[in-house]
């Protein structure tokens, strides 16, 4: 029976996402300094986008969890594996049915609360307050304030005295601000395709479960037919999968080790 080799890309991968999901944790507090700067009395849109922001506090607190149970069992696994032999091979099929069951206690699954956090992002960005601002777009903005500016210089050389320039200043004060809003509705929309991608970086718990939870079988079921009767054919197939344990066990420390250090506590 063979086992799988464990893949080296996934110390990779749980860098790149602590990564994302710090860099995302910022984009959410960005968003909020923009509301508060660009919509004035916007205390509840605030208030909103702090929910927003919360919900993802809390599933990045329950991929923690998940990170830091994942490690525990890795390196308990990993560090009993030189302690098996066939004279305990059945005591070590009992801590693998321990450790799989620790394995079942934290969540694997973010994509339906991610989906649901996108889909509560989206429709903020479509809030009536955000988009009567953006119907005020900077290329609208800037041409009205131009040909405005553009009649007050005419005037004021002919007849009036008007400042034009302090019209066309005007304008370019109104486009800022419109640019302001239609930045805070893209910054917005940004969040909602990062969760979509974070969705997808977020499996990798679910893989790494998977192939641990593949390999803690297959080395039962050897374990198990040695405790049963320790045959020389059981004997040999217990030799070679140790020797493939030992194979993947160097990979498995550097799992635990980025779960642990570069995810679990990097984003405490």
């Amino acid at each position: 029976m063979s086992f799988a080799i464990v893949p080296s890309q996934y110390p990779r991968k749980i860098s790149r996402l602590a990564d994302d999901v710090k860099k995302l944790r910022e984009d959410f507090r960005a968003v909020r300094l923009q509301i508060v700067r660009d919509l004035r009395g916007s205390d509840d849109l605030v208030q909103q986008w702090v929910v927003h922001a919360n919900t993802y506090r809390d599933i990045v607190a329950d991929s923690r969890k998940t990170a830091n149970t994942l490690a525990v069992v890795i390196n308990l696994y990993t560090t009993l594996q030189s302690e098996v032999s066939s004279e305990n091979a059945g005591d070590f099929v009992h801590e693998l049915a321990t450790m799989r069951e620790t394995l079942q206690g934290p969540c694997y699954e973010f994509g339906s609360r991610l989906d649901g956090l996108k889909s509560a992002v989206e429709s903020f960005a479509q809030l009536p307050r955000i988009n009567r601002r953006m119907m005020q777009s900077p290329v609208s903005s800037s041409w009205l304030w131009m040909t405005v500016g553009y009649v007050g210089n005419i005037l004021s050389s002919r007849t009036y005295g008007l400042d034009g320039g302090a019209l066309s200043g005007a304008g370019q004060s109104s486009s800022k601000n419109a640019s302001s809003t239609q930045s805070l509705v893209e910054n917005i929309r940004n969040i909602s395709s990062t969760l979509d991608m974070q969705k997808q970086e977020l499996q990798v718990f679910q893989q790494i479960l998977e192939q641990l939870t593949a390999e803690f079988n297959r080395y039962s079921a050897v374990l198990e037919k040695v405790a049963e009767h320790s045959s020389p054919e059981a004997l040999q197939a217990l030799r070679i999968a140790q020797q493939d344990v030992a194979s993947n066990r160097r990979n498995w420390q550097m799992i635990a080790k980025a779960l642990a250090d570069q995810y679990a506590r990097a984003l405490g």
